[in-house]
């Protein structure tokens, strides 16, 4: 399962995991995110 968080650093995510008692195994940065909010309007 997949979490998408903005939050400001990766502490932040794995803090938020350990009070909500569910592993975060794995945290990758999202440099870019393409989504209709994102399209450009011509």
């Amino acid at each position: 399962m997949y979490y998408i968080y903005i939050a400001p650093n990766e502490q932040m995510v794995r803090e938020h995991a350990r009070l909500d008692g569910f592993p975060a195994n794995r945290i990758s940065e999202i440099k870019s995110e393409i989504d209709p909010t994102t399209a450009e309007k011509t």
